[in-house]
């Protein structure tokens, strides 16, 4: 019989604690993490985000709306 060793769960604290350059969510308990976008990449996600909520009858968001 093995004995698996169980790393500590992420937690919020660990989410704040990223640098400004980082994006994060927590999955099955592990912190997961990729560069925040920027230049093109994120206009094309806002652009792409703006196609699909018209297209599905949905308001976009953005990051302004968050910041509300």
């Amino acid at each position: 019989m093995e004995r698996q060793i169980s790393e500590p769960s992420a937690t919020y604290q660990d989410i704040l604690d990223l640098p400004e350059t980082l994006v994060g969510e927590i999955i099955n308990g592990r912190l997961v993490t990729h560069p925040r976008l920027t230049g093109k990449a994120r206009f094309a996600k806002d652009m792409l985000a703006d196609v699909l909520s018209f297209n599905f009858g949905f308001a976009a968001s953005t990051d302004a709306d968050a910041k509300r």
